[in-house]
């Protein structure tokens, strides 16, 4: 049960940080000195579908 909730803690990380690398490209967004901001919106919002593929994964293999 302890390692599934150091899988959880860990995965709560992996999310707060995926959520803050999504918040830079808005900024940049809001920016006139950015030329192109909303390639660095889509690279975000596709590594966090790949981050949420993998945490849950992760979760239910520690299920297990």
């Amino acid at each position: 049960m302890e390692k599934r909730n150091e899988i959880l803690e860990a995965c709560v990380i992996v999310m707060k940080e995926s959520d803050t690398m999504k918040y830079w490209p808005f900024l940049c967004q809001q920016s006139k000195n950015y030329s192109d901001p909303e390639s660095l919106l889509s690279e975000a919002l596709s590594l966090n579908k790949a981050l949420s593929g993998i945490i849950s994964s992760t979760l239910k293999n520690a299920k297990s």
